[in-house]
């Protein structure tokens, strides 16, 4: 089987970490990835990946310009009739140009949906919601990196009748976590402390300010508590507001050798994320037995509801996150397990067997 793997932008692990995994499977994997000029130096090189960079930052106003500097550029490349699959990696721009080949050729595809397709393109972009559900209709399949992510989908912006048309032909299937955390995951039972943890891009969208104000809340009850932040500078705003407060610890952006040894030593891992696609910081906080602090209706919320490894939240609310924090110290023993328990499901090894189920079902449907 034949599949061309469209990404913007092939610069995160998880896509070569998935056409490995399927590559060993014997699935003949091939990318296009395509993403702004100025950006060469961030994506990642395999042998099957064909990398272009045919548009600038101003192209990114007006889509279909964009688009058709996207489509010429994959058409150079490759000819996608040769194909027996594509595989789209965002609802809109790779969703697109998947849409537009399937109109030429007949290629089927499937198409994943993320937390930036519906939280922002779909919210903002209200006039590519008409093509957004034309590329979903079309699609042989449709996968959603979280149930947060189709819940938002179809109780915003799609009729009933439309939900479950889609509903039938999808599902649910998480990105998974790198080996290193499978490997080396906490065994026996796990104490709480007062100690919490971060880390991740310092930046608006992650929240952390109301986190820290949040367990400003806590200081009366739990006098020794502490916050450890780890990442990279993104804002410089939201990193001089977490300074402000004496039991912030930060550290720059460290290796996983290093994250683990801060894991272990904490409690709780905070991040009310304001849009999450997932997060695998969650799941890699789990393999250490720590429960997780999520946003309401983003990023995990929704996968665990029968056996929880935290609890959500209102990420407006730091009088919520504190409520919250409060109750999984009270009740540590109970999540802490769970998540000792529920990590073994983001195994790559067990995702990358889904995909392969699902592309030969996509050449039988």
């Amino acid at each position: 089987m034949k599949v061309l793997h469209l990404c913007p932008s092939f610069n995160n692990s998880i896509y070569p970490i998935l056409c490995d995994g399927l590559i060993e499977k014997g699935v003949d994997c091939s990318v296009f990835s395509f993403s702004a000029k100025g950006t060469e130096k961030s994506v990642l090189d395999r042998d099957y990946v064909k990398k272009a960079f045919p548009f600038n930052a101003f192209d990114r106003l007006f889509f279909f310009r964009k688009e058709n500097k996207v489509h010429r550029s994959l058409k150079s490349f490759f000819d996608a009739s040769s194909f027996d699959l594509l595989h789209a990696h965002t609802l809109f721009t790779a969703g697109y140009l998947a849409y537009r080949i399937n109109r030429e050729n007949g290629t089927p595809y499937i198409v994943a949906v993320r937390s930036s397709d519906v939280d922002f393109i779909f919210k903002y972009r209200f006039y590519l919601r008409g093509i957004a559900k034309r590329i979903l209709s079309n699609a042989k399949y449709i996968v959603f990196i979280s149930p947060s992510i189709r819940k938002r989908l179809y109780s915003l912006y799609l009729d009933e009748s439309e939900a479950a048309a889609i509903d039938k032909k999808s599902s649910v299937l998480p990105n998974g976590i790198n080996d290193f955390w499978m490997n080396n995951s906490f065994h026996g039972h796990k104490s709480p402390n007062h100690n919490f943890i971060y880390y991740g891009d310092i930046n608006k969208n992650k929240n952390i300010v109301h986190s820290c104000q949040a367990i400003m809340k806590l200081r009366s009850r739990y006098p020794d508590v502490s916050f450890t932040i780890i990442g990279p500078v993104l804002d410089q705003k939201v990193f001089k507001a977490i300074q402000r407060f004496d039991f912030v610890k930060f550290y720059p952006k460290s290796p996983k050798e290093v994250i683990i040894h801060y894991l272990s030593n904490s409690s709780i891992f905070i991040m009310p994320s304001f849009s999450e696609t997932f997060g695998l910081t969650y799941i890699e906080a789990m393999t250490q037995g720590v429960p997780i602090i999520y946003s309401k209706n983003q990023g995990p919320d929704g996968y665990f509801d029968s056996n929880p490894v935290g609890c959500s939240v209102n990420p407006s609310s730091p009088d919520d996150i504190a409520i919250k924090i409060s109750f999984i110290l009270d009740n540590y023993s109970f999540y802490s397990t769970n998540c000792l328990a529920e990590f073994k499901r983001f195994s790559w090894s067990a995702i990358v067997d889904e995909y392969s189920r699902i592309y030969s079902r996509c050449m039988i449907l």
